[in-house]
């Protein structure tokens, strides 16, 4: 019988990350979602490409967390032209100022912010959004929970999943349905 090399499946989970300091921009925003709530938008660049890290305030039944999405600024640039186009797109809306969004529209906006980079940065940008999330978590998020969304790609999901256990090892993984249907995993302290 021949050695065969393993089949190729999800090893990046298995590469630890350690943080890496550096330098970022820090604002709080308006929640998109939740009026009088506040979102924490970071802003770093790595190699010429700005990136966005957001912590959006989420709630989930009963379960307030910060919900951790990434993707690069072009891209949630893309985003909120997207975002505020859907949700003023009749008279009502504008007059009223919100908008119930559709599975198809949230899935629009979903496919922006999960498009794939080809930028190559992996290594670098998980360093520094574990820098800035061990960073910013005690002073800005804490008491709540930070959350993940899932993502249609699953090595990305369980590679921001592989970043949050690395960046604090004292929290505990709480897997759950978030009310779409898909999975979402809270993040909290032992």
């Amino acid at each position: 019988m021949k050695n065969k090399i393993k089949k190729y499946d999800n090893f990046i989970n298995e590469i630890n990350v350690v943080p890496k300091e550096i330098d970022y921009i820090t604002s709080k925003e308006l929640s998109l979602f939740y009026p009088n709530k506040y979102d924490y938008l970071y802003k770093f660049n790595i190699n010429n490409h700005d990136y966005v890290l957001k912590l959006s305030y989420l709630i989930n039944g009963d379960i307030i967390s910060y919900d951790i999405l990434l993707t690069t600024q072009d891209q949630y640039n893309e985003f909120l032209i997207t975002f505020y186009k859907i949700k003023n797109k009749d008279f009502l809306d504008k007059f009223t100022g919100s908008h119930n969004f559709t599975k198809e529209e949230f899935k629009i906006l979903r496919n922006i912010l999960e498009k794939e980079t080809k930028h190559n940065e992996y290594r670098p940008v998980m360093r520094s959004v574990s820098f800035i999330l061990t960073t910013e978590y005690n002073s800005v998020i804490y008491p709540f929970p930070l959350s993940l969304t899932e993502t249609v790609n699953k090595i990305k999901i369980n590679s921001y999943r592989s970043i949050i256990k690395d960046s604090f090892p004292k929290f505990v993984e709480i897997e759950s349905e978030y009310t779409s249907g898909d999975k979402i995993f809270y993040y909290k302290t032992k």
